[in-house]
């Protein structure tokens, strides 16, 4: 077999061809798209043994929340701190025979005078603790201290339980996935 023939501009070919201008630049970009395609196959490859060589990413220990404290989520110094009331309970009229858990945050800079923003929490005994993960009242009181977030009274609820007692994991309350599930209120 006959190795392929080779086309050049000086290369003279046994018919006559119309001259091409640009063959050169058409050939070059014909060849370098070639070999992109083929770096592009063999990089293909071998990413499955590139990746089996890479160590694995750092994970959270099970159960622990992936969230990191910032600054604003540490008191600062010379920040004002606002109070939490709670928590304090509340017998629904909406879904009837529940009971649940409330925080109300208010924010050291608040005036009765002045009407205040309102920011509610569901859930709120994880957001309320400002010995756990997300310590909104710190956040807060550090955001309104800079004037980054207007005075804003937090509100902090937690779904409804059928029992007066309430279970020790506030995340197994009985009316939790009425509430926050259901999207159309039946």
């Amino acid at each position: 077999m006959r190795p392929p023939m080779r086309i050049t501009a000086g290369r003279r070919l046994p018919f006559n061809v119309a001259p091409m201008p640009g063959l050169d630049s058409l050939v070059r970009a014909t060849r370098r798209r070639l070999v992109l395609a083929a770096a592009g196959v063999v990089l293909t490859a071998a990413m499955p043994a590139l990746l089996a060589q890479a160590p694995p990413p750092s994970a959270p220990p099970p159960g622990a929340d992936a969230y990191t404290l910032g600054a604003d989520s540490q008191p600062q110094p010379g920040v004002p701190r606002g109070r939490v009331e709670g928590p304090l309970v509340w017998k629904s009229h909406v879904f009837p025979n529940t009971v649940r858990e409330y925080w109300i945050y208010v924010p050291a800079q608040y005036d009765p005078s002045v009407p205040a923003a309102v920011m509610v929490f569901q859930d709120g005994h994880k957001y309320v603790n400002v010995e756990q993960e997300y310590r909104a009242p710190v956040v807060m009181d550090n955001l309104i201290h800079r004037k980054e977030m207007p005075v804003t009274i937090g509100l902090f609820v937690n779904p409804g339980h059928d029992s007066e007692t309430l279970p020790e994991n506030r995340f197994r309350v009985r009316n939790r996935s009425v509430e926050y599930d259901t999207p159309n209120g039946d």
